[in-house]
């Protein structure tokens, strides 16, 4: 799906993290332990700010595509053990914003959860 034209708004954050009580080899070298004893994986944030709703939803795409590509070599069963969750935390500023279908089944892929602020 593709929107185009200007709003005159228009920023969004995205970043993906992934929390776990146990260690998740392959994303070591995005670890950190959490003060509780979890290990917090943060894989990466991404600002996007462009006015033209088209360019934007293009922009978001792709940098979740990005962050998604950093669970590639990670075992499924690691990504949905009941022990892990993964988080792709969005914050949206004003204006319209589309995120496409194969991006979100992409996202459904990594079992993870998608926390929204607007």
């Amino acid at each position: 799906m593709s929107h185009t034209g200007t709003d005159g708004v228009g920023s969004v954050m995205v970043s993906l993290t992934v929390f776990s009580t146990t260690s998740i080899e392959d994303l070591n070298s995005y670890r950190r332990v959490s003060a509780d004893g979890r290990h917090v994986y943060d894989l990466g944030t991404e600002r996007i700010a462009d006015g033209d709703a088209g360019r934007r939803a293009e922009k978001l795409d792709a940098a979740i595509e990005e962050l998604l590509h950093r669970l590639d070599d990670v075992t499924s069963s690691a990504l949905q053990h009941p022990a892990t969750f993964v988080r792709l935390f969005l914050t949206f500023g004003g204006g319209s914003h589309t995120i496409s279908p194969h991006v979100l089944r992409r996202v459904a892929l990594v079992n993870a959860t998608l926390w929204i602020d607007a």
